[in-house]
């Protein structure tokens, strides 16, 4: 998307456009939480998801690659559903906290 608005936009508004346009795909993310929850999700979330979306919208543009951006995208998603996981774990187990413990 960003490619075919930089031939017809500035690069800025390209990157800005395409950026809105990854966070508004990340919406429907909102309804694995309770309704009353979402606005946590709307108010937080969504601005970050979008600001992410910008900064590798720039990285795409620099680099004239995807590479990078994939590559993060990638990242990040590992990362949170690592602590997705371990939060979960965390709370079969009924703790209230995240540890590690460090044994030698």
């Amino acid at each position: 998307m960003q490619t075919v608005l930089t031939e017809k936009l500035p690069p800025w508004s390209a990157i800005t456009l395409s950026s809105l346009a990854f966070g508004a795909a990340h919406i429907p993310n909102a309804m694995q939480f309770n309704p009353s929850q979402r606005w946590r999700y709307y108010a937080f979330s969504l601005p970050i998801i979008t600001s992410f979306g910008a900064y590798m919208g720039w990285l795409t543009y620099k680099n004239r690659s995807l590479k990078e951006s994939v590559a993060l995208h990638a990242w990040y998603d590992f990362v949170l559903m690592s602590a997705g996981a371990l939060a979960s774990k965390a709370a079969i187990g009924g703790k209230t906290h995240i540890s590690h413990s460090w044994e030698f």
